[in-house]
């Protein structure tokens, strides 16, 4: 009788670890996907108007454009890839300069940044990270 109460809390107890490692690794993931977007953020509030994260495709913010919409890969541990074959994270922008919709830049001179990182970069999506910040520009 002991013997079948200590198997079943112990195959309890396994099936537990198997969670926790899982709910760890879920964590890293999403840890990795903010710190992805808060490094677009922050490069793009540093420098508006120049290439921001190099070798990723982001393009420098023109003030001239309306808006500007961009796909780039990114690996596990935050290098920018070319493409999706190895990629972990994918990365997702969008700038709007243009509120009101009247097609000439507002002349608030702070667009509109919408950053999206989704893993993994192929196939079903299991997580997402967004966030809606504004970057002044100079």
């Amino acid at each position: 009788m002991a013997l079948g109460i200590m198997s079943f809390a112990l195959v309890t107890l396994i099936g537990l670890f198997s969670v926790g490692l899982q709910t760890s690794k879920e964590s890293v993931e999403a840890m990795q996907a903010a710190n992805l977007a808060s490094r677009l953020i922050a490069e793009r509030r540093a420098a508006p108007e120049s290439k921001t994260m190099e070798g990723a495709g982001i393009t420098n913010l023109d003030q001239e454009d309306n808006f500007q919409s961009n796909t780039s890969y990114f690996s596990r541990n935050g290098a920018p890839l070319g493409s999706d074959s190895n990629a972990g994270y994918r990365l997702n922008y969008r700038i709007t300069v243009d509120f009101d919709g009247d097609g000439n830049p507002d002349d608030s001179r702070v667009p509109e940044l919408y950053v999206s990182v989704e893993w993994p970069a192929r196939g079903d999506v299991k997580g997402r990270y967004e966030i809606l910040t504004y970057v002044a520009l100079p």
